[in-house]
């Protein structure tokens, strides 16, 4: 599978660096995701697309590898990180020169090749196998390679001459020792016969002096070491002591403790990715045990459901640095963590809102208990009517997004919660993504919570409406007990003016004037008459003229315009 093309390329430089990029774009959305996932399919298909176009003009692309980046034809492309998992890394890693791609590649060829990359991205201490390993083993039509050969170490890093002279027991005389003689060869070679000559190492501190660079490099690989994901080992350990020994209660409750530290330290340290793959791996190998119906199953399966519990998640309150210090993919990483733990940790993530102060995480937090209530609502709705009146509140608010029968249904039995808060929530949130009914409204024209009574009253008050108008005027003839406080008639009269029409005049001349057959006016700083110019001011002008003019006209001038248009009948207003 070597590659020994002769083609020519003519493809333009700036689509081969689209495309190196695009190779170490899918390797890394590869690292990120499940390979069935949509975010890694559509890298793949981008980077499709970059190869059809670029060999619509080339036969094939051929890139080098070296330690610093990825070149074609000795231009640089693609530089690397430097880091562990870095593409450019693991391909200098394990002694891949040159990677050439030929026209005819086929989409599932370029899913292998970066699907090999992610499977040997790191590798354990006694891999049996290494990037080009796995090519060996395959067949990749439109995909070759050029491999070193292995080696001891990078030999190019010391000149050839410095190694002979190191060889030879020869130093120069810079280096602070004398040359040694053939005698001293002599003399050394008798004392040890069948020895090889020592090199004086210690005589030539440059040859062995490690740079800033790779120092840098050193530190980063003890920290990936260090970060390098054991808990899967210890898992591993633990499983294979439950179900392949016979244990006590009591070592099998010691084991489960030991595991639930060691899951609860890697969700503390923030490796959500890690602990995700961990869990689902256990979750998997649990569900094998109960197929089997193995003694150790149940516990497992128990052990399982407390990881939902706060017990185990509150470690993300302490996590450092915290969300919003992390990358985006962080965040997904945990909601996917959440989503695999299943909806039992509702209670956790409800309790977990309620306490943290980042904005990152209680945003996160909301996007999974909505995603939990877009999946099955019934959990959700018995955490809202827990009550927890604050975190009911809050929960409200994902509600109004769902936009199913379902959800607006408990929305409105919502609107009757005893706890004010909720049902302003509730009512936001059905006015955000739609329009209360009437009978809804209606019902909370006279909430106790003045909030809650603006939000109806606004509302109610949008159009003009004869079945607003009539409900209103009923009200206002026969108002509940209690006083409806001077604001709230205000409101009422105001919401009236803008639904109503010339109907409601009569009502409204009954409410200005004390004696409408003698055109005598209620005092002016009484709430009847203010109340009746409220609503006048907010009638249709057309409407309300008539009677706007009589409230600002002197006694006198009412009292003959009375006299000269007097009624057929009337009726009085109760004081």
């Amino acid at each position: 599978m070597h590659a020994n093309e002769t083609h020519s390329e003519s493809a333009e430089p700036s689509l081969i660096r689209q495309v190196a990029t695009a190779l170490s774009g899918a390797y890394k959305k590869r690292n990120l995701y499940d390979p069935e996932h949509t975010i890694y399919q559509s890298a793949l298909d981008g980077l499709m697309q970059l190869c059809d176009r670029l060999f619509a003009g080339a036969d094939r692309l051929q890139l080098t590898i070296a330690q610093d980046g990825i070149r074609h034809r000795e231009a640089m492309i693609l530089e690397g990180a430097g880091e562990p998992t870095d593409l450019t890394f693991i391909l200098h890693r394990d002694g891949l020169l040159s990677l050439t791609l030929r026209r005819g590649l086929q989409r599932w060829e370029l899913d292998t090749l970066v699907s090999i990359w992610h499977e040997h991205a790191v590798l354990p201490e006694d891999a049996e196998e290494d990037i080009v390993t796995a090519l060996w083993q395959l067949d990749l039509p439109s995909v070759s390679y050029e491999a070193a050969a292995p080696a001891l170490g990078p030999i190019t890093e010391t000149p050839l001459t410095d190694l002979e002279k190191i060889w030879n027991g020869v130093v120069n005389e810079e280096d602070g020792a004398p040359a040694e003689t053939p005698a001293h060869n002599e003399n050394r070679t008798a004392d040890a016969p069948h020895a090889m000559p020592i090199a004086p190492l210690a005589q030539t501190p440059a040859l062995f002096r490690i740079s800033a660079d790779e120092r840098i490099q050193l530190r980063k690989m003890v920290a990936s070491e260090e970060r390098m994901d054991g808990t899967a080992q210890v898992v591993a350990v633990l499983l294979y002591i439950l179900t392949h020994h016979h244990c006590s209660e009591e070592d099998i409750a010691d084991l489960l403790d030991t595991l639930f530290q060691e899951l609860h330290e890697t969700l503390g340290q923030g490796r959500f990715h890690h602990l995700h793959d961990v869990l689902l791996k256990l979750q998997q190998h649990t569900a094998d045990l109960e197929r089997r119906q193995h003694g150790t199953a149940r516990r497992l399966r128990c052990f399982l459901d407390n990881l939902a519990d706060a017990t185990f998640l509150n470690a993300l309150l302490t996590l450092m640095p915290p969300m919003d210090q992390r990358a985006p993919s962080a965040a997904k990483q945990l909601k996917k963590l959440f989503l695999l733990l299943g909806h039992s940790t509702l209670p956790a993530l409800g309790a977990m809102m309620m306490h943290t102060s980042s904005a990152a995480l209680q945003r996160l937090l909301l996007e999974t208990i909505a995603t939990f209530a877009h999946n099955d609502l019934a959990p959700v709705a018995a955490l809202i009517q827990g009550g927890n009146n604050e975190l009911a509140a809050r929960l409200v608010y994902v509600l109004g997004y769902l936009k199913d029968d379902d959800s607006r249904r408990m929305l409105s039995g919502l609107l009757g919660h005893p706890a004010a808060p909720v049902r302003r929530q509730a009512l936001k949130a059905i006015s955000a993504h739609g329009r209360p009914t009437l009978e809804e409204l209606f019902a909370l024209m006279d909430d106790p919570d003045p909030t809650v009574r603006k939000c109806a009253l606004q509302e109610l008050g949008r159009e003009r409406n004869r079945q607003v108008e009539q409900h209103l005027l009923a009200r206002l003839a026969q108002p509940p007990p209690g006083d409806d406080g001077d604001e709230h008639l205000m409101a009422l009269h105001q919401v009236l003016g803008r639904s109503g029409s010339e109907q409601s005049l009569p009502y409204l001349r009954r409410l200005l004037f004390r004696w409408p057959l003698l055109g005598i006016l209620r005092p002016a700083a009484g709430r009847q008459r203010r109340a009746a110019v409220t609503a006048l001011s907010a009638l249709d002008p057309s409407i309300a003229a008539p009677l706007l003019r009589r409230n600002s006209s002197g006694f006198w001038k009412n009292l003959l315009r009375s006299a000269k248009n007097c009624p057929t009948q009337s009726r009085s207003v109760p004081q």
